[in-house]
């Protein structure tokens, strides 16, 4: 009967491709796993014949890496609980190593989420148009909201809009497209209306000292545009005048 930390050693160097490499270290066997002698535990190729599943080499590359290790530790436990030679004490002992080896992993998990976040923040960003000289990247990340007797409405420029009511907030899109060259910006794909129609907005962008929503109308049942006024849509002669117009103040 081997040991429960020769199963754990398997464990270690099975996720030796799924486990995340921030360092360039040569990849080891945690200190954890070695015997008594500090000499780490033979690991052999199951026979042929043994149901030990390796197709979690395979996963998906978006699986997450607790769940490629909790898929490597439920494999493991099922190929150890069909041997009918193993006594109790050794499955017990080998669940606590595993709960102790879950408990490590999710704390790894745990601290990777921020940084998960922010790359996908990142590649977000990456991904927008932000003009031929990238003059609307000062727009992402902000919103701008417009009050009406009603509603309040929230545009934000490379997300979404949103209708205010109270508490509620109702989706009237995210995001899809520039028109008419960096004119407008089409939001699609909001919550469908009481009537049917699914909600959309054609944000259009005009030169301006501030940047603001002037007006929201609703031309259409569940169809709204908006004027956003903006510096950043501004021509050169444009900018040029309004420097001169705050000159004169």
């Amino acid at each position: 009967m081997m040991p429960p930390r020769y199963f754990l050693t398997r464990l270690a160097l099975s996720l030796q491709d799924v486990a995340p490499d921030y360092s360039d270290d040569e990849p080891g066997v945690p200190e954890q796993f070695e015997n008594d002698e500090g000499d780490t535990p033979p690991v052999t190729e199951p026979e042929a014949e043994d149901d030990f599943d390796d197709s979690s080499d395979t996963e998906d590359d978006d699986e997450s890496f607790s769940q490629k290790v909790g898929n490597a530790i439920d494999n493991i436990m099922s190929w150890f609980r069909s041997r009918e030679s193993v006594d109790a004490e050794d499955q017990n002992a080998l669940r606590r190593e595993i709960r102790s080896f879950k408990k490590a992993i999710n704390a790894i998990e745990k601290e990777l989420a921020p940084k998960r976040d922010e790359v996908k923040k990142l590649e977000n960003i990456l991904e927008q148009d932000f003009g031929n000289l990238l003059q609307f990247e000062s727009l992402y990340d902000q919103c701008f909201e417009f009050n009406d007797a009603k509603y309040v409405y929230e545009l934000c420029p490379f997300k979404s809009a949103a209708q205010k009511e109270g508490g509620r907030s109702t989706s009237l899109g995210n995001f899809k497209e520039w028109r008419k060259g960096y004119s407008q910006m089409f939001f699609d794909n909001g919550a469908r209306c009481w009537s049917g129609p699914i909600r959309n907005v054609v944000a259009t962008l005009v030169c301006g000292q501030e940047t603001r929503v002037l007006e929201v109308s609703e031309p259409s049942i569940c169809d709204y545009t908006m004027t956003l006024e903006t510096p950043q849509a501004c021509s050169e002669d444009e900018l040029e005048e309004l420097r001169k117009q705050l000159a004169s103040f």
